[in-house]
Parts: C-alpha cells; sequence; structure tokens
C-alpha cells in the first residue's frame, strides 16, 4: 500500500500504489536524450577535473624543481634508472663562429711587449 502523497497545492492526500506513467514517442525519445546528454556532460566533467588535477599536480608538486622532476621520472621509469646516471663529461666542439672569433683574435705569447711586434 502506498504512502499518502500530497498533490501540488497541498490540499489533497491520496495514497498511491503500482503507478504507471505513459508517455508520447516524441516525449520518451526527448528524456532519453536529455538522459545521454546528462550522463555525457558528467562523464566530461569528470574528465576535464582530472586532468585539472593532474596538470595542477604536475606543475605545483612533482616538475616543480629539476630534482622533483628527476625523482618523479625515476618512480615512473624503475628499469631505465641507468639513463638516469651522469655521464662523463665531454668536451662540446666550438662552433662555427666561435672558431672564426678565435682566429681573427691576435694571441699573447709570453714574454711579448703589448703593443710591439
Amino acid at each position: 500500500m502506498g504512502a499518502p502523497l500530497s498533490d501540488w497545492s497541498g490540499r489533497v492526500k491520496a495514497p498511491a500504489a503500482d503507478v504507471t506513467l505513459t508517455l508520447a514517442p516524441a516525449d520518451r525519445e526527448r528524456l532519453r536524450k536529455l538522459n545521454d546528454l546528462r550522463k555525457d556532460e558528467e562523464l566530461w566533467e569528470y574528465e576535464r577535473q582530472h586532468e585539472r588535477n593532474k596538470r595542477r599536480y604536475l606543475g605545483d608538486d612533482a616538475l616543480k624543481s629539476a630534482g622533483g622532476a628527476v625523482v618523479w621520472w625515476l618512480a615512473r621509469h624503475e628499469n631505465e634508472i641507468e639513463k638516469a646516471k651522469p655521464k662523463p663529461a665531454r668536451r662540446i666542439p666550438p662552433t662555427r663562429r666561435e672558431r672564426r672569433e678565435r682566429s681573427m683574435t691576435p694571441r699573447h705569447t709570453p714574454g711579448q711587449e703589448s703593443g710591439t711586434g
């Protein structure tokens, strides 16, 4: 047995049980579309919030400093730690411009007075 409920005016109270609602096909389709849109929008909002959270985490925490970025990378690439080890420094060859400037700069040899040839 249904519980007594009021109508919109509040004047009539009536119990109801086994109530059936029949909609026209166009109304049923409209409600189905609205429900699908509501679900799609809800999913989209969750995806956007997830993306914002990820950006905030990366920008404000994990990648805020070089050291933090290295630790973050290492935590996700445990099998690739060898790549993160520093390699011996190697001399970087001078650029073409640097070589040209060096060749144009007069060299001073010890024991030679400035301004004398």
